[in-house]
């Protein structure tokens, strides 16, 4: 994982990356992803992610995601049903800002990507607006990206022409998680 931190605080400590073996999987749908989601965005231009409603993909990748955070975080109760949605972008289409999942419910946020470019389209944590100190990764396929739904995030623009798929998933429960190995709370 290629990590680059432009300051001394440690925030790479509420970033989680695991292994997550479904990118040859997931891969099967991209083309019907990438259809409905330039649809959805010709009808809504201000739309940035869109629902996976694709239930044959939500019935596999939805319960493997909540394994992984059953397993890496002590939660409370579910609020609701998780959620999935993907953003997609390439070269020349892209949207850029920072923002955080507050305003939408969850505790757990979580990204996974399909065909991650090879030159630019990181995801950028900001953690000091003021001073623009940030954390930047460079995605990679099969590995989720755990962070607390509070912490601002933007993806970064790609040089690659081809479309990089980005899904965002979302827990919510009715406590801060706990990240069981670090003891960090969300």
């Amino acid at each position: 994982m290629s990590i680059t931190q432009s300051t001394s605080m440690d925030v790479s400590q509420y970033i989680i990356a695991i292994e997550f073996p479904y990118h040859d999987y997931v891969s099967k749908y991209k083309d019907k992803l990438i259809s409905n989601y330039t649809t959805l965005k010709q009808q809504h231009p201000d739309l940035t992610d869109i629902p996976v409603e694709i239930n044959e993909l939500n019935d596999t990748i939805l319960p493997a995601i909540d394994k992984l955070v059953n397993h890496q975080f002590w939660v409370g109760d579910p609020i609701s049903n998780s959620s999935m949605y993907v953003y997609i972008q390439n070269n020349e289409i892209f949207e850029s800002r920072y923002h955080n999942h507050v305003h939408i419910g969850g505790t757990i946020n979580a990204v996974f990507y399909i065909d991650p470019p090879q030159e630019g389209g990181e995801i950028e944590f900001i953690y000091d607006i003021q001073n623009n100190n940030s954390l930047k990764i460079q995605p990679q396929p099969n590995v989720i990206y755990f962070f607390p739904n509070w912490l601002y995030h933007r993806p970064l623009p790609q040089k690659d022409k081809h479309y990089r798929l980005c899904f965002n998933y979302r827990h919510n429960s009715n406590v801060r998680p706990i990240h069981k190995l670090s003891g960090i709370q969300y």
